[in-house]
Formats: C-alpha cells, sequence, structure tokens
C-alpha cells in the first residue's frame, strides 16, 4: 500500500505545534509503502514551511525528500 500526502499532511509532520503532529509522525512511520507527495504540491509545501515554521523547515523538508524519506 502506499501514502499520497497533501500539502496540510506534510505541513503538520514538519510543525511540532500542530494539533495532528503527533498522528502524521504515526502515519507516516507505520506506513510500509511509499509515500507519494504529487509534484503540484511541491511548491505549496515549500511556501508553507518558509512562511511558517523558517527556511531550516523548509531545507529540512528538501534534505528529507532528498533522502528518500519525506
Amino acid at each position: 500500500m502506499a501514502l499520497i500526502a497533501d500539502s496540510g499532511g506534510i505541513y503538520g509532520l514538519y510543525d511540532a505545534s500542530d494539533r495532528n503532529h503527533a498522528a502524521l509522525e504515526a502515519a507516516f512511520d507505520e506506513e510500509p509503502g511509499a509515500v507519494i507527495i504529487p509534484s503540484a504540491i511541491l511548491g505549496e509545501i515549500d511556501y508553507l514551511l518558509r512562511a511558517k515554521l523558517g527556511m531550516k523547515a523548509a531545507f529540512h523538508f528538501l534534505s528529507d525528500l532528498a533522502g528518500g524519506y519525506a
């Protein structure tokens, strides 16, 4: 099975204060299949992370994405 992630789910995964953060971490950690992030929302994720959490979070996401962890 695979998990298809949207921008809200990805954002909540990186924002520890998000009310769904723990549930999102669990869902991503427990998914045995691929996590699919549609390319059409990558710009939105980048914007949300930079605007609300800063460049460090955006770089963390890009690093995870390049390493196959997001």
